[in-house]
C-alpha cells in the first residue's frame, strides 16, 4: 500500500510532534490559514480524541486537488491520517488537528469509531465508507464474525451500501447502531444491523451472548420508488429507532412476535403505504452464529397492515399464521391486507 510505506517516513520526520497528543504547538500547520478561512467549525465532534490531537493531511487535499478518500487509524500509535488514495512523499505531508479536518469534510466522522489498526476507503466524496482490518487482528472480531457472514450470502458484494453513524450513542447520539449494510438481494434490498451484538471487544458479563444476542434484518421490495435511496434510508432511521428500544429499555425481541405502536401512517417516506408495523420471523438467509463475543441470532422484521396488527391483538390470528397467510417475508408497500 502506497500510502501506509509513504507514512512512516512522515511520520519518522514529525516525531517531535508526535510526542505531544494534542498539536497545540507552534510547528503544527493551521489548517484555517492553509485554506485561507475558508472552512467551518463543527460543534459535533464524533471522535473521542481532542479536537487539537495531531494528525496527518497530505498536500493533495490541503490544496484542493483531491478529497478525502482514504483515513487510516495506525496501530503503533493511534494517529489519524487523512489521504487522497494517490502516491506521496515526505514533502507532500502536514500535521494538522483533527478538529480542523472534520471541519472541513465532516464525513470523515462516520469512520470516528474506527478502531486502531483498521483504515478506510471510499471512491469518490459521497461514497460509503469502506473500513478493512489492516493487520487480520480481531480487535473488531463481532462486527467482521457479522461481515464474513454477509460474504457467505452475498458472494459478489464485497462493498455493499452501508449506513453508519456521525456520532455515537455512546457519545451523545442519537443512534445505537454502529451501522447498516444493504444489500441487493434481486428483487429486493436486504438490511443487515450492525450494534445490537457487541462489536468490538467483550463487555458483558454473559459469556456465551454477544450483546443483546441479536441483530435486525428487513427486506425491502424494489419498486418503482420516486426517490429509491430516500426509501432506503428511511428503513435505516426506523431501524435505528426500534433498536433504540432495545438500548433505553431493555427489550429483546424475539422470532414470531410483534411490533404495534398505533400508528396509521405508512412506514415509507410519504406515509401512504399501508404497512404501519411488524412482526418478527427467522431471516431465511442468516442463521445463528457464535462469534468470539458470544451468540448472535438475526431477527427479521416484516412490514404488516394495521389490520393485521389488530388481528393478532385481537387474538383472531398468530404471528406465526399470519406471515403463513402472507406468504412471503419481504415487504412490499403496495401489498393489501390479508385480514
Amino acid at each position: 500500500m502506497k500510502d501506509k510505506v509513504c507514512l512512516l517516513a512522515i511520520k519518522s520526520r514529525f516525531a517531535e510532534l508526535r510526542k505531544s497528543e494534542s498539536c497545540g504547538g507552534k510547528k503544527v500547520m493551521n489548517l484555517k490559514q492553509l485554506l485561507q478561512g475558508k472552512i467551518r467549525v463543527n460543534n459535533k465532534f464524533p471522535f473521542v480524541n481532542t479536537r487539537d490531537t495531531a494528525c496527518i493531511i497530505c498536500n493533495h487535499i490541503v490544496n484542493g486537488e483531491s478529497p478525502i478518500l482514504f483515513v487510516s487509524h495506525d496501530e503503533d500509535d493511534g494517529m489519524w491520517q487523512f489521504l487522497c488514495g494517490g502516491s506521496h512523499g515526505v514533502e507532500d505531508a502536514k500535521v494538522v488537528a483533527l478538529g480542523e479536518v472534520f471541519d472541513l469534510d465532516p464525513s470523515i466522522g462516520k469512520v470516528a469509531e474506527m478502531p486502531c489498526g483498521y483504515c478506510a476507503t471510499r471512491d469518490k466524496v459521497d461514497s460509503d465508507w469502506v473500513v478493512k482490518n489492516e493487520n487480520n487482528d480481531n480487535k473488531a472480531n463481532g462486527w467482521d464474525a457479522i461481515t464474513e457472514l454477509c460474504d457467505e450470502i452475498y458472494r459478489d458484494q464485497k462493498n455493499p451500501k452501508h449506513y453508519g453513524i456521525l456520532i455515537s450513542w455512546e457519545l451523545g447520539g442519537n443512534d445505537p447502531l454502529r451501522g447498516i449494510s444493504v444489500y441487493d438481494g434481486g428483487d429486493y434490498w436486504h438490511f443487515i444491523t450492525y450494534g445490537l451484538s457487541e462489536l468490538y471487544e467483550k463487555e458483558s458479563d454473559i459469556k456465551d451472548v454477544s450483546g443483546y444476542g441479536m441483530e435486525f434484518t428487513f427486506k425491502l421490495k424494489k419498486d418503482n420508488y420516486e426517490n429509491e435511496e430516500n426509501e432506503i434510508k428511511c428503513i435505516c432511521g426506523i431501524l435505528q429507532s426500534i433498536a433504540r428500544i432495545t438500548f433505553t429499555k431493555g427489550e429483546i425481541f424475539n422470532n414470531y412476535e410483534y411490533l404495534y405502536t398505533g400508528q396509521t401512517e405508512g412506514i415509507d417516506c410519504s406515509g401512504k403505504s399501508n404497512i404501519t408495523g411488524f412482526i418478527t420471523v427467522p431471516d431465511d438467509k442468516f442463521h445463528e452464529i457464535n462469534t468470539p463475543n458470544g451468540r448472535v441470532s438475526f431477527v427479521e422484521l416484516i412490514g404488516v397492515t394495521d389490520n393485521e396488527l389488530k388481528a393478532i391483538r385481537n387474538k383472531q390470528i398468530s404471528v406465526r399464521e399470519l406471515y403463513e397467510k402472507i406468504g412471503s417475508d419481504v415487504t412490499n408497500y403496495n401489498r393489501k391486507s390479508v385480514m
